[in-house]
Parts: C-alpha cells; sequence; structure tokens
C-alpha cells in the first residue's frame, strides 16, 4: 500500500520545535512494516547527521521545513529497510556469521585503530550492545545484498538509446570558451608596507618577458601564486568564471602565444601569458559517450529500485501513525 499523508507522523516528530525552544526527547511507534515497528528513536537516528547540517545551513520555517522533509525521507528509507529485510527472511535466505564477523573486524580495524574495546565503550556511551550492533551489521549486510541481486545487476544500453540523449540534452555539452593559462603573481604587503619594490620586480619580470626570456621558467623562478613551482604558473584549461573579472577580461583579450601587461589588483601585481585557446562548442559524442552511459545506467538502476521498492510495499502490511 502507499504511504499516506503524514500529518499525524509531522505534528508527533518531537525534535521539530521552534527556533529557541528547548528540545524534547520522547519516543513512540512511528510505523508498522509488517510485523516489525519503526519508533520515533530510530528516525531520529537516522535523520540526526542531516539535522545537524540543516541547523547550521537554515533557521526559522525554511528550517522547520527542512527538517519535516529529512524526517519524512529517514521514514521511507526504514521502512523500505524492513521491506527488504523481512523478504530476505521470508525467502529464507542465510548470512553466514563469518560474513557479520568479516564487517566487524573491518569496522574495529578501519575506525577504532584494531581497537575492539574501543568500540565497545562507544557502543555503550551510545546506549546501544555488542548484540543489537552485531544485528545493525547483518541488516546492512541483508540490504546490500538483496539490492544487488534484485537491482544491480548489468544494466545493457543501446547505442540508439545514448544517441537519442545526447540529441535531446544538447545544453548539458556545451563548453564555453576557455583558454590555457599560465600566471605569474607578485603579492603585495599585507602590512601596509610600501610596494614600490614589488613593483619595480614586476617590471624587471615584465621587460624580460619583452626581451623574450620564457615566462614559465620566470613564473618558476619569481611567481607567489599557488602554481609556480613545479607547474611554472601553469594554470591549464580554465573558463571565463575561473577568475576575478579584471583577470579574465584580461587573459580572454590575448591570443595565443601573447602575454598581458602588468595589471595591478588590490592584493598584487599579475601578468598572464595564454598558450592555447577552444572556442565555444558542443562535445561531440565521441567525447562524452562514456559519461551518458554511465547516467543512462544510474536512471535505470533507480527504475529497477523503485519498482522493486513498491512491488514490496504492494503485498506488505504498513501503517502510520
Amino acid at each position: 500500500m502507499k504511504l499516506r499523508t503524514l500529518i499525524g507522523f509531522l505534528a508527533a516528530v518531537a525534535w521539530l520545535t521552534p527556533p529557541g525552544a528547548p528540545a524534547q526527547v520522547v519516543d513512540g511507534i512511528a510505523a508498522i512494516v509488517g510485523t516489525n515497528i519503526i519508533t520515533f528513536a530510530e528516525i531520529r537516528e537516522m535523520v540526526l547527521p542531516v539535522e545537524r547540517d540543516l541547523r547550521r545551513a537554515y533557521e526559522g520555517k525554511e528550517l522547520q521545513d527542512k527538517l519535516k522533509a529529512a524526517a519524512l525521507d529517514g521514514l521511507n528509507r526504514l521502512v523500505e529497510r524492513q521491506l527488504i529485510i523481512q523478504e530476505f527472511n521470508a525467502k529464507e535466505y542465510k548470512i553466514p556469521e563469518s560474513a557479520i564477523e568479516e564487517q566487524l573486524r573491518d569496522v574495529i580495524r578501519k575506525d577504532f585503530g584494531g581497537d575492539k574495546n574501543l568500540l565497545i565503550k562507544t557502543l555503550s556511551a551510545q546506549g546501544m550492545t555488542m548484540s543489537r550492533y552485531r544485528e545493525e551489521l547483518r541488516n546492512k549486510i541483508i540490504v546490500q545484498a538483496m539490492t544487488h541481486k534484485e537491482v544491480s545487476g548489468e544494466i545493457i544500453i543501446s547505442p540508439a538509446k545514448i544517441e537519442k540523449y545526447y540529441r535531446e540534452h544538447q545544453d548539458n555539452f556545451k563548453v564555453g570558451d576557455r583558454l590555457k593559462l599560465r600566471m605569474l603573481v607578485v603579492k603585495k604587503a599585507s602590512d601596509g608596507e610600501d610596494n614600490a619594490a614589488r613593483r619595480k620586480l614586476i617590471e624587471e619580470i615584465h621587460a624580460k618577458l619583452q626581451a623574450g626570456e620564457d615566462f614559465g621558467k620566470l613564473a618558476q623562478a619569481h611567481s607567489e601564486g599557488s602554481n609556480n613551482k613545479e607547474q611554472q604558473g601553469d594554470w591549464g584549461w580554465i573558463e571565463r568564471d575561473t577568475l576575478r573579472k579584471e583577470l579574465s577580461d584580461a587573459a580572454f583579450a590575448l591570443k595565443p602565444g601573447q602575454h598581458s601587461g602588468i595589471i595591478e589588483t588590490d592584493d598584487g601585481f599579475y601578468l598572464l601569458r595564454v598558450e592555447e585557446f577552444k572556442a565555444a562548442h558542443v562535445r561531440p559524442l565521441s567525447e562524452v559517450r562514456n559519461d551518458v552511459e554511465r547516467k543512462l545506467q544510474g536512471e535505470e538502476r533507480q527504475r529497477r529500485q523503485q519498482a522493486w521498492i513498491d512491488k514490496l510495499k504492494a503485498k506488505a502490511f504498513i501503517r502510520i501513525y
């Protein structure tokens, strides 16, 4: 059955409090899936990492709306997880204990420096037993295995579909004007010191460029930018919005092989050299075919996932409180 409108559920989500109001911690049944229940505490545990980010980024009504959407998403994911686990159990599949042990050892090694006691102490601080944690690992393995079996099989996208997508989404493959750029930077003093010596240095460097010395070697010797040493001032291929406007305008006014005059900004003195230029164009299919194929495979994977979950929902008892 479909999940009905969750007005009652949202009203009962205790952590969705107005700004400044004290948070309340209550628990109760949020949903029943078959013979299993989903509690508000489980939803909060799933949503907590997202909630922290949302509270940093939003406030007021916008924050409350985002939290409600996150809670709904968390509930739906928990419902889907229960449906998958119940399907696994109904088909009498088995997960060998060795797989759970291997997963546990992996967690201890990667997240706890190989210290099992540290894991136990962490779980205890979170109010979780090792037995429950092992069950969580088992459920994670089940969901991954079942999803792989039902969704992640071989997906072949025909050349005709790839070509059709490419024709219908030309804007996705447009590339603006680009140029291959080198940059030499002499920064201004940040403490109010007179910059006459720095201006003199950039003028001397510019004179050397005018006399035919190599831009890359001069950048390697003198530039204080982030791409100055091994890269010899090389910024690679950039588009118009890569640099601040005064530098971008100067760079795109140059032709390949040309270098700019001295460009002074609030923070320094710049010299630019354009190595190559490519005009705006649509990337050819031969260049983006693999990207298009991966995108279509991802879309097909999502379609299979949704069809599978819808099938599981259709034969399950689901009640949202």
